[in-house]
């Protein structure tokens, strides 16, 4: 599956309602906080857990700003789990078997298809032109 934004296919007998604009204000969540919680832990780098060194003894140097930044970033997944599984338990479930920390941990990086629904969900859908 392509995308998980229907619709996957474009019809060339579809009529077209260019001047129809989507109406402002309609979202997946509608606390505009665990929105801004959700594009923080998302946005820029994929989330995940940076490797430890080989050797913890003795290891006296402070963790680059990026490696901080990740870690900010995945302590903030506890939340914002917490947050839509009051909201929606769903929301919730598929939030932390996609970011949470055992995810990170086994499998590295989630697919893009999982951050896109969590962070384009007030976007509206413009069709791809290879959308098939």
């Amino acid at each position: 599956m392509p995308t998980l934004r229907p619709p996957t296919a474009v019809n060339e007998d579809s009529e077209l309602k260019g001047g129809v604009k989507p109406l402002q204000g309609l979202q997946l969540v509608s606390d505009k906080h665990l929105r801004k919680l959700m594009q923080t832990v998302l946005g820029g780098k994929p989330l995940s857990l940076p490797k430890l060194p080989d050797k913890l003894e003795g290891a006296t140097a402070m963790p680059c700003w990026e490696t901080k930044e990740m870690m900010d970033r995945v302590g903030l997944v506890p939340e914002v789990v917490g947050r839509l599984t009051d909201i929606n338990g769903d929301l919730g479930g598929l939030f932390d078997q996609y970011f949470g920390f055992q995810y990170l941990l086994t499998r590295g990086i989630a697919p893009t298809a999982y951050k896109e629904l969590y962070l384009l969900e007030s976007t509206p859908y413009v069709p791809r032109a290879n959308s098939i």
